[in-house]
């Protein structure tokens, strides 16, 4: 098994041990030999002891880690964690001292011109600061890591809702558009029977349409398309000849993502409101382009515009879904308007980049 391998199956600061685990050996190593003058004995203590070192580190982090651990008389959490760890390395450093006294004794190894308070303090003092240091990188470490994993957690929370969020306004669309089509249907079946049966079995097409993609958040624009035509098949069986619409949509355009069902509820209000002034014909045009800046759509209707739309109030559910749709989808990198041309009522709506949340 390679080296990449057995790290990736060790847990996260494993790795960090081993590395200071190496580090320490080899430092032990290079003050040991001129101390003792013997490159064997060098050796051997730091196999018998380093290991031991290494073990009483994760001893000691473990112990400051502790979920329960109880409080000390209100002192403040950082201080106490302070005093534990000083108290906890310093009693895991005199642990080594006398394991370290032990392994020289069992060798007859000695330093030259060592007192007997240095034979203790010079152990005590080196494990202290190794296990202090080794512990501090620890800790720095595990905040560190619950930090980041807050962060994940919180931001996978939030695209969850967001997810929630919008699969909720997607199916708010459906029975906003049930409603209205029901009400046209009822409307022509006094007069034109004939015609409000072929409305019955477009919309019947249509929801089944609208029931295969209910899970799709966004989906090519030529599928979008391809919704619009459905909706407009409904929308000529009550109108006859007395609508006509045109989609123009160049090549680039046709495979890049919108939301579903963006198109809609703007060529519904279009329908609505696109009859020529004293006449009952209605004509909607449909436009999009692939650009540097991305998505450009037009949907245009013969009509006028009212100046004061902006802060008229409720815009009514289809535009307060979609404009909400946008905000989620393409935060700071969408732009929608409705602008008089003319005679006419143009809706621009354009998206750049890729949608999110998806």
């Amino acid at each position: 098994m390679t080296a990449e391998r057995w790290a990736a199956r060790l847990p996260d600061f494993w790795q960090a041990d081993l590395v200071g685990f190496a580090l320490l050996v080899t430092m032990s190593i290079f003050v040991r030999v001129p101390l003792y003058g013997d490159a064997g004995a060098a050796l051997t203590i730091t196999l018998l002891v380093e290991p031991v070192c290494l073990l009483a580190a994760r001893l000691v982090r473990h112990r400051l880690t502790r979920p329960n651990e109880p409080a000390w008389g209100g002192l403040p959490r950082g201080l106490v964690v302070a005093i534990r760890l000083v108290l906890r390395c310093g009693g895991a450093a005199l642990l080594l001292a006398v394991w370290v006294r032990l392994v020289c004794l069992w060798g007859c190894w000695t330093v030259p011109h060592w007192m007997v308070w240095q034979s203790w303090a010079t152990p005590i003092g080196f494990y202290a600061i190794v296990l202090l240091i080794w512990t501090l990188t620890y800790l720095w470490w595990h905040e560190r890591d619950a930090a980041r994993t807050a962060r994940q957690r919180a931001a996978q929370a939030e695209t969850e809702a967001l997810r929630l969020e919008l699969t909720h306004l997607r199916q708010q669309l459906d029975p906003h558009f049930l409603f209205n089509a029901l009400n046209g249907i009822a409307a022509e079946i006094p007069v034109h029977p004939r015609a409000a049966t072929a409305m019955v079995c477009e919309l019947a097409d249509y929801l089944r349409y609208s029931l295969e993609q209910r899970d799709r958040t966004v989906m090519p624009l030529r599928r979008e398309i391809e919704a619009v035509d459905s909706y407009m098949a409904i929308q000529k069986a009550r109108f006859g000849p007395g609508l006509r619409y045109v989609v123009e949509i160049d090549e680039a355009a046709q495979g890049m993502l919108t939301p579903s069902f963006l198109l809609q509820p703007l060529v519904e209000n279009a329908i609505k409101h696109g009859a020529t002034e004293g006449q009952q014909a209605r004509y909607v045009h449909i436009a999009a382009r692939s650009g540097p800046e991305g998505l450009a759509l037009s949907i245009s209707n013969p009509g006028r515009l009212d100046p004061r739309w902006r802060t008229k109030g409720n815009p009514g559910v289809g535009l307060a879904v979609l404009r909400r749709r946008l905000e989620l989808l393409y935060p700071l990198n969408h732009r929608f308007d409705l602008r008089q041309v003319g005679g006419d009522v143009v809706a621009e709506l354009s998206l750049a980049g890729s949608p999110c949340c998806v």
